[in-house]
């Protein structure tokens, strides 16, 4: 666990921000934190909690002590951390858990090593010390006078810290790295001369002797302003000294010279970020990399890559910290700049000279030629343990004159490019944030206060902000600034995707602006490829596409994709799958808008369209050829289209489903809609995506009506009523289908009017209307064989083979699954063959043929597995498992079930999943597991009431009497078996009524009659 006071009171727990409290528990924990691991009097901490003492002291102060150990008791064995002394309490913090006693340790040592005039040790210490410090501890918070007394002393240690390292750094001809820390402290802190003096020696020996002068005249100014005095001694001594330029002030002095002749170990590393969150797995990597002894013969260097606002910097602060104690050579940092606003990127040569003027080589040393530079910065590091931090670098070629030889050096380099030409790199490209770790990182800087209670919400922001550090990091900043602000409105506000990156803008630090440094790198060709990519609808993307969407050559887009892709300006997902990230690809479409017209940017939506058109006919072509009729003739691809074989061409369509199904809904007032939906009609129902199916459908329908197409609008109706129907809706799936046959009517078009009779054909027999379904049924079946149709001519044999098993005439049922099964085969149509050998193999087993049965449904489950068609496999295997029942086979039986049972939910199958339910009810039945059995038929027919199925809800119900009886639970099965009667005379089933009415009259029938 960690404790922090250094800053916003904090309490961290596995990498995870606990919820402190309001501003008393905060007061009370650093109050007892200020005098860890010993006893705090209770009147002490009363005075620091409080402003006013309260009416009740102790009542109150055990109060808030026992709910301040419940939020940090992480389970009931942990050793308590407040424990109860005579007169007080004693907070328990194990080493290295608090920052203010790290802070007192390291300040410690500071003093210690500037006492004895080692000034490296004491500036490292100091530097350490005041690193920990986030900001003023308790800011604008109540608290009582004790408190503040405390947190005054340590304040006071804070300055002592600061002066001493400015001292320090000073001695050792450093100077100018403490002008701008001191210029800040001076002014925060006016009446604190020794500031003020150690500010006047950092200008005086940078050779600022005037700035110096005029620095005591603000110091003096301030004083006699504020306090009205004169400065003291020391600083009118200092002033005497600098005014005559006294020789101990100069770089001569004895005690720089001393200094200067001792080697001193750069240690330029920027401050580490205290809410630095996550990476562990990165941060294992690089600890394990570059702390190990056994060193290759190369240098070791980590190049450490990703798209902007990602946290390269950060990381990279972060482990060079956490090993920089295995360099005692030092640490060098050095920012390339190569993105950063209104800076060119910086030249290796001039990297060189700061280098090397940091590792102590006087300037008129260094050479002037950078070849003989790199030569010379080898040289000097050739003894030397450094780790050396190329931050921000723009390429290879700016990086491979800095890289040292000597192998005890350890390099690391962050870039938004992919440096893959850097020899021995070992590269680390960075990816957002884990959703744990975004919640985690918004929460340490937005304050645990602020976010309690509504986990839901921060883990909504953060998807909102793409688990991008930057844009966490600013939204968070932005909650904590604006206390009015609640995480609901803040959500709000991030929710509009047009306004989101105003949003997350912070000025030179906003997401925008660290993308448009990125933007701005690009040629003009990847730059028109990027803006475009942010006006493709889908998700992800490959290159054939975005060479349509582009109008460039194939060669070209993959060209340019790669670029994007080494810029981390766009994501390979998979090999040849392309991706934008969420706030990337807002970027690019804002770009897209304010660089492209909106001529050009519908021409390139249309061009994308046409290709996904050309490459859906091709694929579809391939993966179904037997149902190429029904499908509309397309023009010739007007771009180049991938390489497909029968096999890829399902995976094809399986991989740019999303991106088809987004393209015809974004750009539903074009033809293309329409035909795509046709197109991909058949596919997306067999493969169990009905969902999409439906919403392509839909959308074909009100492009059609848009563009006035009746004809196309038939089919896109027909198309609504087979998602519909496959979903189990039938009151919509009927009226889509008669709103088809209407307009199909209007028309003239023969071949939809086809469709939608089969449809309506189909909606009765779901209904159990089977007079009106034979009726529609044959109307179809007679105009398929006008048209020469053979594959709607399948179906309506096989719907209506399926309506005579169903009343029972089986010997019907089976001549028109064998006349479907034919016409399926001549035909070359798998897929009808696949339903019409299952349903030859249900009326063998009603027969109880089951030899014949079993090979109708094997061959059947071979077709649709070799097919993927899902939704027929259902039935296939509820066709198997009930054979492997009736001869016995429980356990194969079963298996076929539960699998078909298994996919049917897959699919959302409700009247598949009934049926299998009623299978596996009976599986459980002969195996006298009758409280199973039982639970399956009662599931079963709640889904037939939910999808109005009369059949359906006669077979579970019928089957739970059955099941009850056989549980001895009579009584219970007569209720069921009644409704099982009712229902079946209903629907007028003679076969039926006599089976419920055998089964009553069971019941009334004594044990053991």
């Amino acid at each position: 666990m960690e404790f922090r006071l250094l800053g916003p009171v904090e309490v961290i727990r596995a990498g995870e921000l606990l919820p402190v409290g309001g501003a008393r528990d905060r007061a009370l924990l650093a109050a007892l934190l200020l005098r860890a691991n010993e006893v705090a009097p209770v009147g002490y901490l009363v005075e620091s909690a409080w402003e006013r003492t309260p009416a009740s002291p102790d009542t109150n102060l055990r109060t808030y002590i026992s709910r301040l150990r419940r939020r940090l008791a992480d389970s009931a064995d942990d050793a308590p951390r407040v424990v109860t002394r005579d007169g007080g309490y004693l907070f328990v913090v194990n080493p290295g858990e608090l920052d203010v006693a790290e802070f007192e340790r390291q300040f410690d040592v500071g003093r210690d090593a500037q006492a004895t005039g080692d000034h490296a040790t004491a500036a490292s210490a100091y530097s350490a010390a005041l690193a920990l410090w986030r900001n003023d501890p308790l800011t604008d918070q109540r608290h009582g006078p004790t408190l503040e007394a405390e947190l005054t002393r340590l304040r006071g240690r804070r300055l002592d810290a600061l002066e001493g390292y400015a001292h320090s750094r000073i001695q050792l001809g450093r100077a100018v790295e403490v002008i701008e820390d001191l210029t800040t402290f001076v002014d925060e802190y006016p009446l604190r001369e020794e500031l003020w003096a150690q500010l006047m020696t950092a200008l005086y020996r940078t050779g600022r002797r005037a700035d110096a002068l005029a620095t005591y005249v603000r110091a003096q100014t301030h004083l006699v302003d504020e306090v009205g005095v004169e400065p003291g001694p020391r600083l009118r001594d200092l002033h005497a000294a600098m005014l005559r330029d006294a020789p101990e002030l100069g770089p001569e002095s004895a005690e720089i010279s001393l200094a200067a002749s001792r080697p001193v170990p750069p240690a330029q590393l920027p401050a580490d970020l205290p809410t630095f969150t996550g990476r562990s797995g990165e941060l294992d990597q690089l600890t394990a990399l570059l702390s190990s002894d056994h060193r290759p013969s190369t240098v070791i260097i980590t190049a450490i890559d990703g798209m902007a606002g990602i946290g390269k910097t950060t990381l990279a602060t972060h482990v060079a910290h956490r090993v920089r104690d295995r360099f005692p050579g030092g640490q060098l940092f050095l920012d390339l700049h190569g993105h950063t606003e209104g800076v060119p990127p910086v030249d290796p040569g001039d990297a060189l000279d700061r280098m090397l003027r940091a590792l102590g080589v006087p300037g008129d040393q260094i050479p002037r030629d950078t070849e003989e530079r790199s030569a010379f910065y080898r040289t000097q590091l050739a003894d030397r343990t450094m780790l050396i931090v190329l931050d921000n670098a723009a390429s290879e070629r700016q990086v491979a004159p800095l890289l040292p030889a000597n192998p005890a050096c350890v390099v690391l380099v962050t870039s938004r490019r992919r440096l893959s030409d850097l020899e021995h790199a070992v590269p680390l490209s960075l990816d957002v944030l884990s959703p744990d770790e975004a919640a985690v990182l918004f929460i340490k800087i937005a304050g645990a206060d602020r976010v309690a209670g509504a986990p839901e919400l921060v883990r909504e922001i953060v998807e909102r902000c793409g688990r991008l550090p930057l844009a966490i990091r600013i939204a968070a900043a932005r909650l904590r600034s604006r206390p009015g602000w609640t995480l609901g409105h803040l959500a709000d506000r991030l929710g509009d995707e047009r306004r989101r990156l105003d949003e997350l803008d912070h000025g030179d630090r906003g997401v925008a602006a660290a993308f448009e440094l990125s933007y701005r790198h690009l040629d003009t060709e990847q730059r028109r490829v990027f803006r475009l990519l942010g006006v493709h609808p889908g998700v992800d993307t490959d290159a054939h596409a975005v060479a349509a969407l582009v109008g460039v050559p194939l060669v070209t887009a993959e060209r340019a994709l790669d670029d994007l892709v080494q810029a981390h300006l766009l994501t390979e997902q998979t090999p040849g799958r392309f991706v934008l990230h969420d706030l990337l690809r807002t970027f690019a479409a804002d770009r897209a808008a304010a660089e492209d017209t909106d001529g050009e940017r519908a021409s390139a939506l249309d061009r994308l369209l046409d290709h996904y058109v050309s490459a859906t006919a091709l694929a579809m072509e391939l993966a179904d050829p037997a149902y190429a009729r029904h499908r509309p003739v397309v023009p010739d691809a007007v771009s180049e289209l991938p390489s497909l074989d029968a096999k890829s061409a399902n995976s094809w369509l399986e991989v740019e489903l999303v991106n088809l199904a987004a393209a015809a809904r974004v750009v539903a007032a074009r033809p293309q809609t329409s035909v795509l939906a046709r197109l991909l009609g058949r596919w997306l129902s067999t493969r169990g995506h009905n969902g999409h199916a439906l919403a392509l459908h839909l959308a074909a329908v009100a492009a059609s009506r848009t563009l006035d197409n009746p004809i196309a609008e038939a089919y896109a109706l027909v198309g609504v009523g087979d998602a519909h129907s496959l979903a189990d809706r039938y009151p919509d799936a009927g009226a889509a289908y008669l709103e088809a046959l209407a307009v199909s009517e209007t028309t003239g078009d023969r071949q939809a009017r086809l469709l939608a009779l089969a449809g309506l054909g189909d909606f009765h027999r779901l209904t159990d209307d089977h007079g009106q379904a034979r009726e529609r049924y044959y109307q179809a079946l007679g105009l398929s064989r006008e048209l020469g149709d053979e594959l709607v001519e399948q179906r309506t044999l096989r719907g209506l083979g399926v309506g005579f098993a169903v009343t029972g005439d089986l010997a019907l049922a089976n001549t028109h699954f064998t006349q479907a099964l034919e016409t399926a085969r001549a035909t070359g149509e798998r897929g009808y063959e696949a339903r019409s050998l299952a349903s030859l193999a249900m009326t063998h087993r009603h027969w109880g043929n089951h030899d014949a049965a079993f090979e109708y449904a094997q061959r059947a489950l071979d077709i649709v597995q070799d097919l993927g068609d899902l939704g027929a496999e259902i039935s296939v295997r509820n066709e198997l498992g009930r054979n492997h029942r009736l001869v016995g086979e429980l356990t194969a039986a079963l298996w076929h079930a539960q699998h078909a049972l298994d996919i049917a939910r897959s699919l959302g199958d409700r009247l598949g999943e009934s049926q299998v339910l009623k299978a596996v009810g009976e599986v459980h039945l002969a195996a006298e597991r009758h409280d199973q059995a039982i639970t399956c038929y009662r599931a079963a027919v709640a889904i037939s009431r939910e999808i109005a199925n009369r059949n359906d809800l006669f077979e579970g119900l019928y089957g739970l009497g059955r099941a009850l009886m056989s549980a001895d639970r009579t009584s219970e099965a007569v209720p069921p078996l009644e409704e099982a009667l009712s229902v079946a005379t209903a629907l007028d089933q003679p076969h039926d009524i006599a089976r419920a009415g055998d089964a009553l009259a069971a019941t009334a029938t004594p044990t053991g009659v």
